[in-house]
């Protein structure tokens, strides 16, 4: 056997292995070996063996090896095994560890020319190390410059023929540098040989992409790999899949690697029959890209500052981060500082050098979020700052606020103050989102959707249904067609203010889809038309200035009170209501003119006025009105009346 090269000549090894929990005998593990440095120009530098084992800890180290087999007799190197738990742990990636062995720093050399490499296995864990692992179909032993049968019955590749790999450095290059598989997947045979390039100790391969299907289960109280989800987080590798199973986990959780993470319920939406849930009792945050977040239940403390005050948070630039059938739910606060405001599932580009792309929030269900009784506030769903491709479809958002929270959103796309980037590409639909509310004496009150100043960008907003919130759509950048969403979705109520030309009005603190016809009347100016969509509205509403009230379908109101000249109202249906101490369906204020009641259907409850008119009115027009089952159809007083 030729004896191991002096300095001179370097050797750099990488082996990855892609296993399963093994016992004590079990088929080989898949692992290759992954890149080369074995002769450089001058002196031996950093002649290093590298290992990546996927799902790390399953199988112990030291039932791996490497041998060394020489080209000249296929004798095997006895004095140069060495076991795979002397290497030091590198990076993780896709499922893989990473582990290396700097042979130069431990006072050996290897050899140059023709040399093959052997990954053996320990599979009856008895110190024989008599297995030759293989990975997609390829057996790994493996030689460079030229092929070599291994000495019968020396070492787990005696009586094998080596594998060349097609790459070598017999021109030695430069230190640092080494021949390596390039390509993506999980086997030997889906890579390729290449170089020499710069060496890459302890990381894949910078042309390779390793991408593993690890999967771990988590039980709070039950036989599973962990008992904490965030736990299992810390253990696994990039790639794995972490299946956590029903019962309640009182931890916060950080995913901070590309992860899987699938609850009980994982594939069943939010507001859909679920079994029992995997309930997390703290603030979820992701912060890496390429995360899937499916099928739990959040439940948060009470938040108590800002950092706590979002149930579950995607930021602050990660991408193609999935949060999906999931339950994020009774929410509040605790002495929460004034005009901070609660989140329910939150992505918050807060870098400003760099978005979050392509984030999906979708089939959810966010409910029961309560913030500050004063100076604050609640959101279900926000999408905030630099974010650059948000779909948020399918979701259920609701009970958002309450009487007593200063504002509140069901969904809301903004900007952030602390960059100036705002969110382009944002798709809601197919969200139902009802039950928001704010305490009607501010003049922020629940919204369905929100697009607030700062937003940017092109948003769709489609195919959802509101209901029971006191402003359906409110839109603050002037970037939605409010005609467009009052056709493409779905309202319990909605009412918009048109100008003079017929168009929504494109005014600050107008653009807006609003719930009741009350605070529309107020925004609108004299002349103007307040459009009334269908849906049962639940008010007296009083019109104190020249204003149309016309109908866009068959709404239901329950009484009309009229206090200015000019006023008209049109093709309503009006079931009574108090007004002025007594009932009717439209109340018509003394000494006032010009108005036009048409085509109502005034169904009254078999008492008080169907049209009452106070003394001193005048040109007023009254037709094709049906009146019916009220003690009075119409009742003027005198004198002066002119109707």
């Amino acid at each position: 056997m030729w004896p191991l090269r002096p300095a001179g000549r370097a050797l750099f090894l990488s082996l990855l292995f892609a296993l399963s929990p093994l016992p004590a005998q079990a088929q080989t593990p898949n692992a290759w070996i992954n890149e080369i440095h074995y002769d450089n120009a001058g002196g031996d530098t950093d002649e290093v063996v590298e290992v990546v084992i996927e799902d790390a800890g399953s199988v112990a180290l030291d039932r791996f090896q490497v041998l060394h087999y020489n080209g000249a007799d296929g004798n095997s190197d006895a004095a140069a095994p060495v076991p795979l738990d002397a290497f030091a742990p590198g990076a993780t990636a896709g499922g893989f560890s990473l582990y290396s062995y700097n042979y130069t720093n431990n006072g050996e050399t290897l050899q140059n020319g023709t040399e093959a490499l052997a990954l053996c296995f320990d599979g009856n864990d008895d110190g024989t190390f008599e297995t030759l692992v293989s990975s997609g179909g390829t057996d790994q032993f493996l030689s460079y410059e030229g092929t070599l049968t291994g000495t019968s019955g020396d070492g787990c590749a005696g009586g094998e023929t080596s594998t060349p790999i097609g790459a070598d450095e017999s021109t030695p290059p430069p230190v640092g540098e080494s021949v390596q598989l390039e390509g993506s997947g999980t086997a030997y045979t889906d890579f390729t040989w290449t170089g020499p390039l710069a060496s890459t100790t302890g990381t894949p391969s910078a042309g390779q992409t390793l991408s593993g299907s690890v999967t771990i289960t988590v039980d709070d109280d039950g036989p599973a790999d962990y008992a904490s989800i965030q736990t299992a987080i810390d253990a696994v590798g990039p790639g794995a899949t972490i299946q956590v199973l029903e019962g309640f986990y009182a931890e916060s959780v950080t995913v901070d690697k590309q992860l899987t993470l699938e609850g009980p319920n994982a594939g069943t939406p939010g507001d859909a029959t679920r079994s029992s849930e995997a309930t997390i009792e703290g603030q979820v945050v992701i912060s890496a890209s390429d995360v899937v977040f499916d099928g739990f239940d959040v439940a948060p403390p009470p938040a108590t500052s800002n950092a706590t005050a979002e149930a579950l948070r995607v930021g602050t630039a990660p991408d193609d981060v999935v949060v999906t059938n999931t339950v994020v739910r009774d929410f509040e606060e605790s002495g929460l500082p004034p005009w901070e405001g609660l989140g329910g599932i939150v992505a918050f580009g807060g870098n400003s050098s760099d978005a979050i792309d392509d984030v999906t929030i979708a089939d959810n269900k966010v409910q029961n979020l309560n913030g500050r009784d004063t100076k604050g506030g609640a959101a279900g769903i926000s999408v905030q700052g630099h974010v650059d491709g948000a779909t948020v479809t399918g979701n259920t958002v609701a009970n958002v606020g309450m009487d007593a929270t200063t504002w509140a959103f069901g969904i809301v796309v903004r900007g952030t103050d602390n960059h100036g980037q705002t969110p382009t590409g944002v798709d809601a639909s197919g969200n139902d989102v009802s039950a928001v509310q704010s305490v009607p004496a501010t003049s922020t009150v629940g919204v369905g959707f929100g697009f607030e100043d700062g937003a940017a960008g092109t948003t769709t907003v489609a195919g959802n249904s509101f209901s029971s919130t006191e402003l359906q759509v409110e839109d603050k950048t002037a970037a939605l067609d409010l005609d467009a969403l009052l056709a493409d979705n779905t309202f319990d109520r909605a009412v918009v203010v048109r100008n003079a030309n017929g168009n929504v009005k494109d005014e600050s603190g107008v653009r807006k889809i609003y719930s009741p016809i009350s605070p529309a009347v107020a925004a609108a100016a004299p002349g103007e038309t307040v459009e009334v969509h269908d849906g049962t509205y639940a008010e007296t509403v009083t019109v104190d200035k020249a204003l149309t009230l016309q109908d866009a379908s068959t709404p239901t109101v329950d009484a009309f009170e009229v206090a200015a000249d000019n006023v008209t109202i049109d093709g309503f249906t009006i079931t009574g209501g108090t007004v002025g101490g007594e009932t009717a369906g439209i109340f018509v204020q003394s000494n006032t003119s010009g108005h036009t009641f048409s085509a109502n259907n005034l169904g009254g409850p078999e008492s008080g006025t169907g049209l009452r008119v106070q003394s001193g009115v005048s040109g007023t027009e009254i037709t094709e009105n049906n009146i019916s089952d009220w003690a009075f159809g119409v009742d003027a007083d005198a004198p002066g009346q002119n109707v």
